[in-house]
C-alpha cells in the first residue's frame, strides 16, 4: 500500500472535498480520486459514497479514518527519525528559469542549496516563460521559476512569491512629444521593442492595446531581455518592462519613465510544478529557499 493514498484519504476529510484535497496536495483531482480509487481497490471496500453532490465517509470509511492517521502519524514519526540530514541528500534536480529572473537572487538560492545539499546535481535551464511551462509538463524539468498571471494551467500547481511592478521605459532625453499610452484610439509610430509572443508581460501590455485600441505601427520582437534593455538605453525605442530589471537605470537617469493607466492585472515571480509530480525532500528544500530569497 502506498503511504500517499492514505495522506490523501485524511486530507480530503481535512479540507471538506476531492478538489480542495488536490489544491493542498498539488495534484490534479484526477489524481486525487485515482489514489482513493486504488486505496479502495487495496481494502476491498467503499471508502466514500456520493450523496447529491456531496461526497461522505461509508461506514466502513469511518472505520478507516483513524487507523489511517494512527498509519500516518507512525509513519511521519519513523521518516523524523530515520531522516537523511540535508547534507547527505543525493539525487539530481532540474531548474528552468526566466533569463531575467537570473538576476533576481538567484545566485543566493543556487548557492545556498549548494551549501545545504552539496551532493545533489543541479541543472539550471535558461528559458523563456513558455519554453519552461512545457519543460514542466514534458517532464524535462522539476521545477519552473517563472512569470505569471492569474491564468491558470491546470496541469501545473503554480505558487506566486512576489508581485512584480511593471514600467513602460524609454532613453531619458527621448522626445516625447508625438506619441503617449493614455489616450484612446491612436497609432504610435515610435519603435517598441517587444518579448516573444507567449511571454507573460507582453500579454499584458497587448491586453492593455486592445483595451485602449492603441495600435503599435514599428514592433521589434527580441527573446532576450538584456537585448531589449540595451535597445532602450541606446535611444533606439521603448518598452514594457519589470521595474526591477531597469531601476539601475531608473535610479542613475538612463532612463525616464513613461505615463500609462494601471494595467489591472498583477503579475507574480512564483514557482510552478507539475501536478502529477511528487515532492521530494530535495524538491522541497529547494522551494523552501526560493520563497525565502525572491522578496
Amino acid at each position: 500500500m502506498d503511504i500517499q493514498y492514505l495522506i490523501t484519504f485524511q486530507t480530503i476529510l481535512e479540507t471538506g472535498s476531492f478538489s480542495k484535497a488536490a489544491e493542498q496536495l498539488g495534484y490534479t483531482q484526477s489524481a486525487v480520486t485515482f489514489q482513493i480509487q486504488q486505496l479502495e481497490q487495496e481494502l476491498s471496500t467503499k471508502l466514500f459514497e456520493k450523496f447529491g453532490k456531496n461526497m461522505h465517509l461509508t461506514e466502513n470509511g469511518q472505520q478507516v479514518l483513524p487507523l489511517a492517521k494512527i498509519i500516518t502519524d507512525t509513519f511521519l514519526e519513523i521518516k523524523e527519525v530515520g531522516c537523511i540530514r540535508e547534507e547527505e541528500l543525493t539525487g539530481k534536480l532540474t531548474i528552468a528559469i526566466s533569463e531575467s529572473l537570473m538576476v533576481y537572487n538567484i545566485q543566493e538560492i543556487i548557492q545556498q542549496f549548494k551549501e545545504m545539499a552539496p551532493k545533489v546535481k543541479l541543472s539550471l535551464l535558461s528559458k523563456p516563460c513558455s519554453e519552461t511551462v512545457e519543460a514542466l509538463k514534458s517532464g524535462k524539468c522539476d521545477i519552473g521559476i517563472l512569470y505569471h498571471t492569474n491564468e491558470s494551467d491546470s496541469s501545473l500547481f503554480v505558487k506566486p512569491i512576489i508581485n512584480v511592478p511593471m514600467v513602460l521605459v524609454s532613453a531619458t532625453g527621448q522626445d516625447l512629444s508625438s506619441f503617449e499610452f493614455i489616450s484612446p484610439n491612436q497609432v504610435i509610430h515610435t519603435n517598441f521593442f517587444i518579448n516573444e509572443p507567449q511571454c507573460v508581460f507582453r500579454k499584458v501590455f497587448n491586453r492593455y492595446l486592445t483595451e485602449h485600441n492603441i495600435t503599435l505601427n514599428n514592433t521589434i520582437e527580441l527573446g532576450s531581455i538584456e537585448a531589449i534593455r540595451r535597445g532602450v538605453a541606446s535611444g533606439l525605442g521603448i518598452s514594457y518592462l519589470p521595474r526591477f530589471i531597469v531601476s539601475d537605470e531608473l535610479d542613475n537617469g538612463i532612463f525616464q519613465e513613461l505615463p500609462m493607466e494601471d494595467t489591472g492585472e498583477n503579475i507574480y515571480v512564483g514557482y510552478a510544478l507539475h501536478r502529477n509530480k511528487w515532492k521530494g525532500r530535495i524538491m522541497d528544500l529547494f522551494i523552501k529557499i526560493t520563497e525565502n530569497n525572491i522578496k
